[in-house]
């Protein structure tokens, strides 16, 4: 009984955010977000690609899929980069709700267009995967293959 008061209360206590974590480090203190640069993005990019071919341990045959996959995330990752940066430096505010929301919905469509492609390249690969590389994939790709 004791064990899971005491078990119970580490959870609590590790779960809870600490102010101190919370806080961004560093000496900026304007407020804003870290970004990542083009060329740690495209750092963060080979590494999640490298652990997830590693994780996947594929045959020789499923390996014959992987090439498109890989180009497709890279596409998608550049794409997504350009975009973030284009709308970071753009000057121009839309007028009206409606101006807002014609750039919203062509933000949309390029969106779609690169998931689309990845999904195309990622299916074959996908197919040929037993179900215990499949949850790995899933896993590791969920969240960083975003739009």
């Amino acid at each position: 009984m004791r064990t899971t008061i005491y078990a119970a209360l580490a959870v609590c206590v590790l779960a809870a955010p600490l102010p101190a974590y919370t806080q961004q480090s560093g000496s900026d203190t304007s407020g804003k977000r870290w970004h990542p640069t083009a060329a740690q993005a495209a750092a963060l990019t080979e590494a999640n690609l490298s652990a997830l071919k590693a994780a996947l341990n594929l045959t020789p045959e499923q390996a014959k899929n992987w090439p498109a996959l890989e180009q497709a995330i890279r596409d998608v990752a550049k794409k997504r980069a350009e975009r973030l940066n284009a709308w970071r430096e753009s000057e121009q505010t839309p007028e009206t709700h409606f101006d807002r929301v014609r750039q919203r919905a062509a933000a949309l469509a390029k969106i779609a267009a690169g998931l689309t492609e990845y999904a195309d390249a990622a299916a074959p690969l996908f197919a040929s995967l037993d179900s215990s590389q499949k949850q790995l994939f899933i896993a590791l790709t969920t969240k960083w293959v975003r739009p």
